[in-house]
């Protein structure tokens, strides 16, 4: 959600709301992105992905992991935090809070990192992998988009992106 003057706008409205709705009457799994742990958003999401960014300009007094526990404990989802070239903090309800450090690569660009790292988690999500690996797999696919300028032309396949994934991070 947004925050604009008095009131919070999520993400194409209604629309997402909606969404969400329907993916539930279908015992479908989705992954939504930057919404308060209140949200209906959240509460029904596989997963849900904040980054720094939301994170700062909502909540910046926060301490992080305090904030995740606020997270997993509003939704059955896995809450994920991303801080950039920072560790992501990751967790399901009431289990220990995990640091994953991202990938260390020399990076060509940054653009969209974000955007493929959010598609990475719906990858997992999807195969049915296991928290860890949803994490992993989503930071190796955003390390690999790193690599490309303009990644659009040339992204990084699945092979490449398993590769890195099965190596130490950080």
């Amino acid at each position: 959600m947004l925050q604009f003057a008095d009131r919070q706008v999520q993400f194409f409205g209604a629309e997402s709301l909606e969404v969400a709705r329907l993916s539930r009457e279908a015992g479908r799994p989705y992954v939504t992105i930057d919404c308060g742990p209140d949200s209906a958003l959240h509460a029904g999401a596989s997963a849900t992905i904040v980054s720094s960014e939301y994170i700062r300009s909502r909540h910046p007094e926060a301490a992080p992991e305090e904030l995740l526990r606020s997270y997993t404990g509003k939704g059955p989802g896995l809450v994920i935090f991303t801080f950039g070239s920072e560790d992501i903090l990751y967790c399901r309800g009431r289990g220990t809070i995990r640091h994953l450090k991202p990938f260390k690569v020399a990076p060509k660009s940054t653009l969209g990192a974000g955007d493929v790292f959010r598609g990475g988690v719906v990858h997992g999500v999807v195969r049915g992998m296991e928290d860890e690996a949803i994490v992993r797999f989503a930071a190796a696919t955003a390390a690999c988009a790193c690599l490309r300028f303009p990644m659009a032309y040339d992204p990084p396949s699945l092979e490449e992106i398993t590769s890195l994934a099965a190596t130490a991070a950080g």
